[in-house]
């Protein structure tokens, strides 16, 4: 254990600190270059179709998550993980591979060493972003209403299995689902009022969670849920030529719509980093810009009720891997 807090453990009000364990329940190139090395797949699915594809998924599940994982996250105050899964974790779909002993195993661990489980359904049928997060990068068919259907029933499954455990935080419904006009807007808008009203009279106990879709203010309001917001500043146009002063105060701009939308009810931000663009920083070290955009953002999560980093761990140590930031001392005091 170490002997000094970091900074996230002493704001006035203290969200509860957590990581994202992205790229192990469902995997993505960016994150382990190495798991794709030799194929032309671009995401789990195209691995699985791979000579040696499945193999390597298994092995992949059992060694970048371990116990001493658990143990460091502890070591290091972290409270609880959001853990990504693929509905094919629990549902027989080939070429994906079933693997819930994974999930329990996680819970398992949580449990020993006192971490919380927020689980996240990043892998819907037939992908409700056509990203490559959902397992199979392209069309996204999710609205068809055989796959929302499909989506509620994993839901359900999930949320009857875990609800008696003691360190199961809550579940999300949908990550970062695509809706782009009127029409699928108001269908996943129907999808997740309908599931946050009938799963929240079952399961009173367990805290649902759904996307904000990246519009904060438009998707709040659904009081039986908690609102996901993802905070990043690193990918679009106009964040690549910002100063580091700049996006510094964007971050703490950030504040008054975390505030607004919990007057409303909870809020987390369930995923975020210190990744900052580098042509827009202008000499500014990376060290610098990590600490200075990782308080301003820390500041701005105070209204939140948790933040979960993204994430816990990747193959670079650049300033996605939160474990590589804490250990560069990004968050001491």
């Amino acid at each position: 254990m170490r002997k000094n807090a970091p900074c996230y453990t002493t704001t006035m009000k203290q969200p509860m600190p957590g990581v994202n364990l992205g790229g192990w329940l469902v995997v993505e190139k960016w994150m382990t270059p190495s798991l794709f090395e030799g194929t032309d797949a671009r995401d789990e699915y195209g691995l699985l179709l791979s000579k040696g594809g499945p193999e390597r998924i298994e092995a992949h599940r059992r060694k970048f998550i371990t116990e001493k994982d658990f143990k460091w996250l502890k070591a290091h105050y972290i409270e609880a993980v959001r853990i990504p899964i693929g509905y094919w974790l629990f549902e027989e779909e080939p070429p994906y591979l079933t693997g819930e002993k994974y999930l329990d195993w996680a819970f398992d661990m949580g449990e020993k060493y006192g971490i919380q489980i927020l689980i996240s359904l990043h892998g819907a049928p037939g992908s409700q972003n056509g990203k490559d997060h959902s397992g199979r990068k392209g069309a996204v068919r999710w609205y068809k209403r055989k796959n929302r259907q499909l989506t509620t029933r994993v839901l359900e499954n999930l949320v009857e299995r875990y609800y008696v455990r003691h360190n199961f935080w809550g579940i999300e419904l949908l990550n970062e689902p695509k809706s782009s006009w009127f029409f699928t807007d108001f269908r996943l808008w129907l999808w997740t009022w309908q599931r946050l009203r009938d799963l929240a009279r079952r399961y009173p106990q367990v805290r649902f969670v759904y996307s904000d879709v990246f519009a904060p203010l438009k998707w709040s309001g659904m009081r039986k849920g908690t609102l996901d917001i993802h905070h990043y500043q690193c990918f679009s146009a106009s964040d690549k030529t910002k100063s580091l002063d700049e996006h510094i105060k964007k971050a703490h701009d950030l504040t008054l719509t975390l505030r607004t939308v919990a007057a409303v009810q909870p809020v987390i931000i369930g995923e975020w980093s210190a990744a900052l663009d580098g042509m827009s920083l202008g000499g500014v070290s990376r060290h610098e810009s990590e600490r200075r955009f990782v308080r301003a953002q820390l500041a701005a999560f105070e209204q939140a009720d948790a933040w979960f980093y993204w994430s816990y761990k990747t193959e670079d140590a650049g300033s996605w891997n939160f474990r590589a930031v804490v250990e560069r001392g990004i968050f001491e005091k």
